[in-house]
C-alpha cells in the first residue's frame, strides 16, 4: 500500500514523500523536472512488488514546500535529505530525466550512501544535460508566464500552453488536448519561481553548481541506463548512448523500442521494471 508523509530535511523545507513495498533493496525515486512524484505512482507501485520504494517531490514541486531561489544543488540536497531520513543503509537512486542528474550528483556527493544509480532516459553526461537545458530556456519561460497569468487555474494554463511556441510551431498543434491538460495540471501545482532562475541571464549561475563538478570521477557506484527509442521521442540519441557508456566506465544500458521520453512509466511501468531487474539483482 502506498503511504505519503511530509518530512523536514532542514533549512525550513518540508518535502513530500511516498513509500511502498518492502525488501532488502531500497530504491529512492527522483522525478523529472516540471512535476512532483504523483506522475510516478504507477511506477512506484510496480516496483513495490519486489523492493522498498521511496519517492519524493523536490522543493517547489508537488506538495513539497516552496523555498526560492532554486538551484540544482538544492534539489540534490533534497534527495540526500530523503536518503538520510529514511535509512542508514545504502540505496539505489532511480532518476527520470532531470532526476537522473540529481541521482548522479547525490551519489557523487555522498558515495557511501549509494549502491547504484539508474538513469531513466536521462542525459547522464553533464555537458549534454546543460546544453539540452539551455535549449529549453525559451520554452520554460513561456510556461512560467502562462502559469502566472492564469493564477494556477489548470484550464486557463492549458489554453495558454497551447499557444506556447516550440520548434514545430505552437504546442497546441503538436500536443493533444488531454496531454496539454495533464501538463497544465502538473505545472499549476508548482512554484512559478522554480523557472525564474532558468533564464539566459541566470542560467550560468544555475548550471555552474559544485554538485555537478567532475561527476564521472566522483560517482563510485555502478550506473545503469534505461533509455527510450530515439525515433519515438527519447532525448538520448543512439550516439549519446554510446558516449554515456564511455563517460561512466563499467556502466550498462538497455533501449526500450517504441517508447518515448516517459518510457511508458504512466501506463506500462512493468516494462521498465523488467529492464531494471537484472541490474538490481546483480547488486544483491
Amino acid at each position: 500500500m502506498l503511504t505519503s508523509a511530509t518530512i523536514d530535511v532542514g533549512g525550513g523545507v518540508d518535502l513530500e514523500i511516498v513509500e511502498a513495498g518492502a525488501g532488502t533493496t531500497t530504491l529512492v525515486v527522483a522525478p523529472g523536472f516540471g512535476g512532483g512524484i504523483d506522475s510516478y505512482v504507477a511506477f512506484i507501485e510496480q516496483l513495490a512488488h519486489e523492493y522498498l520504494v521511496v519517492g519524493f517531490s523536490p522543493r517547489g514541486f508537488g506538495r513539497s514546500g516552496w523555498a526560492p531561489p532554486y538551484a540544482i544543488g538544492d534539489w540534490v540536497d533534497d534527495l540526500l535529505g530523503v536518503v538520510r531520513h529514511r535509512t542508514e543503509r545504502p540505496v539505489v537512486a532511480v532518476g527520470h530525466s532531470f532526476g537522473a542528474t540529481l541521482a548522479l550528483a547525490a551519489a557523487a556527493g555522498e558515495p557511501s550512501r549509494f549502491r547504484g544509480v539508474i538513469s531513466l532516459d536521462g542525459n547522464v553526461e553533464v555537458s549534454v544535460f546543460l546544453s539540452f537545458s539551455r535549449q529549453l530556456i525559451g520554452y520554460w519561460q513561456q510556461v512560467r508566464l502562462a502559469v502566472i497569468a492564469a493564477a494556477g487555474d489548470p484550464d486557463i494554463v492549458a489554453a495558454r500552453l497551447s499557444e506556447v511556441i516550440v520548434a514545430d510551431g505552437r504546442l497546441g498543434d503538436t500536443t493533444s488536448a488531454d496531454e496539454l491538460h495533464r501538463m497544465a495540471t502538473i505545472w499549476s501545482g508548482q512554484d512559478p519561481d522554480v523557472l525564474e532562475s532558468v533564464t539566459d541571464e541566470q542560467f550560468d549561475e544555475w548550471a555552474n553548481d559544485p554538485a555537478l563538478d567532475d561527476l564521472p570521477r566522483r560517482v563510485q557506484c555502478p550506473v545503469f541506463c534505461v533509455n527510450g527509442d530515439p525515433d519515438a521521442g527519447s532525448i538520448v540519441s543512439t550516439v549519446q548512448g554510446v558516449r554515456d557508456l564511455a563517460v561512466y566506465p563499467g556502466s550498462a544500458q538497455v533501449r526500450l523500442d517504441g517508447t518515448d521520453h516517459r518510457l511508458g512509466l504512466d501506463e506500462t511501468p512493468a516494462r521498465v521494471v523488467d529492464a531494471m531487474r537484472s541490474f538490481l539483482t546483480g547488486l544483491e
